[in-house]
């Protein structure tokens, strides 16, 4: 397996850690380091120049100081987090701010240039057994981002990391690399999540999900809310009124979304795989289309700078985005589990028949129409492929829109979810056979964007190929008040197992050599930012036995 990623490479995960490694995920005022590998962590083999040796080293210095780069506060107010783990390495990364609510981020005559910072990593929070120190550069045109690929870890540890930067010292984030990529670990844990308006809700979730010790966090998409919530009632806290369309906007979002304490916790606690949904740019939208209307150099423009902004605020093995997309990657968790997170939103056909009510609709069921585009859907069918050959126990997808069949006949609703893949028949068809042919042992999908949570299994006619968990949310709540409605239009579906539109929360996912378990975890209350949670529902699946049974 190749030991880089890119848009259209595969990245192995090392194993997850020894089972008798039990640590708190938890975040401080020190600790990490991370390493500038080539051009702000652009995809690179191991065998890239310069790898960091596993071994004690000296910390080296940040140049400038805060003094000299005319900082005169904290610039590690947005937090740390890691991503994309392989078996030898992590990503690492942060952004400079001083002040979250500002366009500049309160870096003033310093915005306009690069900055130096200094990074850690050690086997101890403390930093006392240190094994790789260097500096990275956080580029203007970046945002002032970083995104360090360091590289020479051992393999299914976990390690600490921190940021300096003169006198301070970013929060201490807890890392890990994965197993080597022929061993067979005895478990996985995943917690995975999706959909958090910072207006409609607190993310007291992710403070849940940082306590609960995941080797590996899923994010599913929309980290951030472009718009504004309409009804100024139902708001907890409210960010800029204006909708973000331009680079500054899309950046100064993302640092108000990223001061909130919580999220800081849950990404300092394990590393990240992210992608992303549509409201990381504009609601429904669909390659270059936004929701409604028709492609334009303006919807063009908004879409790169969206995209840049993403990637300059998460922790992925990515070069930076071309203004198209393509970020679809696979994580390799030795031979027990394969991630394959997918891009549903850049290369996707537009809706059909988008705002009509029924399912009756010309053009539907066209064969032409694609969610992945031609060239994802090759490079996914070759994953499913590559993980039939490799005999890996869970081929599992990190995928934005609800692919079950979610159309049933109850007339005061729409029955067909047109942005889902029920909008794309054809297109969930040749994914469920490309899987079926392969001989893909146990295909689970994680799914995110619906705000609701549903548990049920993928059929191809009366076969069962597969099964899927779809997230509620962290806060966002369920589209309307017809969630009842909903539930009831569910009901009547066979394949569906679970359907709750009223709670908010995360699924803890747990793989092994003989079952995979998975726990819907839910907040009481999620305006409440001290609310408690609990286990509403849990499902199981047995290793080569079809459908999803009560845990």
């Amino acid at each position: 397996m190749a030991a880089s990623l890119t848009r259209r490479t595969l990245v192995g995960l090392s194993p997850f850690a020894l089972a008798g490694l039990v640590a708190a995920c938890r975040g401080s005022s020190g600790g990490g380091t991370g390493q500038d590998h080539s051009e702000q962590a652009r995809p690179a083999p191991s065998t890239a120049p310069n790898p960091v040796a596993v071994r004690p080293v000296k910390l080296v210095e940040p140049v400038p100081t805060p003094e000299r780069a005319g900082l005169g506060k904290d610039p590690f107010r947005l937090g740390v987090a890691s991503g994309d783990p392989l078996s030898d390495s992590v990503i690492l990364w942060t952004r400079l701010n001083l002040e979250p609510t500002a366009l500049d981020g309160g870096l003033g005559a310093a915005a306009k240039r690069d900055l130096s910072v200094a990074w850690d990593v050690a086997e101890d929070e403390g930093f006392a057994r240190t094994i790789a120190s260097g500096l990275a550069t956080a580029a203007a045109r970046d945002g002032h981002s970083v995104h360090v690929n360091v590289t020479g870890l051992p393999a299914d540890s976990w390690l600490h990391y921190r940021f300096r930067l003169g006198p301070f010292i970013s929060r201490t984030g807890r890392t890990r690399t994965a197993p080597a990529p022929d061993s067979r670990p005895e478990r996985f844990v995943v917690a995975f999540a999706a959909c958090q308006h910072f207006e409609l809700g607190t993310y007291v979730a992710h403070r849940h999900l940082a306590a609960d010790e995941p080797d590996l966090v899923v994010f599913l998409g929309d980290f951030i809310y472009g718009g504004q919530a309409g009804n100024a009632e139902t708001r907890v806290r409210s960010h800029p009124t204006a909708e973000a369309r331009d680079l500054p906007t899309y950046r100064l979002r993302y640092a108000w979304y990223r001061q909130d304490e919580d999220l800081q916790a849950a990404q300092a606690c394990a590393p990240w795989a992210v992608t992303w949904d549509d409201h990381e740019l504009a609601n429904n939208y669909a390659a270059n289309q936004p929701s409604g209307g028709q492609p334009s150099a303006s919807f063009s423009a908004r879409r790169a700078a969206a995209y840049q902004a993403w990637w300059e605020n998460q922790p992925v093995r990515l070069p930076r985005p071309d203004g198209v997309g393509g970020i679809e990657r696979e994580l390799s968790w030795g031979r027990l589990a394969h991630l394959i997170l997918l891009d549903g939103r850049s290369f996707r056909s537009p809706q059909a028949c988008e705002g009509q009510v029924g399912a009756a609709c010309p053009g539907l069921e066209a064969d032409d129409r694609t969610m992945l585009g031609q060239h994802q859907e090759a490079w996914l069918h070759e994953r499913f492929a590559a993980a039939a050959d490799d005999a890996v126990t869970w081929t599992v997808l990190g995928n934005q829109t609800t692919m079950a069949n979610l159309t049933f006949p109850l007339a005061l609703l729409p029955s067909t979810l047109y942005d889902q893949w029920d909008g794309y028949p054809a297109a969930r068809r040749r994914l469920l056979n490309a899987a079926r042919e392969a001989g893909v042992a146990n295909l689970v999908t994680l799914t995110g964007t619906l705000h609701a949570s549903v548990a049920a299994d993928l059929k191809l006619g009366d076969d069962v190929i597969g099964s899927e968990l779809v997230v509620s949310s962290i806060s966002s709540p369920f589209a309307d008040n017809r969630g009842a409605l909903f539930e009831l239009g569910l009901s009547v579906l066979d394949h569906v197992k679970l359907a709750d539109t009223t709670r908010r929360g995360y699924v803890r996912a747990e793989f092994g050599p003989h079952d995979a378990r998975f726990e819907y975890r839910h907040v009481i209350n999620a305006r409440d930012p001290d609310s408690a949670i609990a286990t509403t529902s849990a499902w199981r699946l047995a290793n080569g036995r079809k459908g999803l049974r009560k845990a």
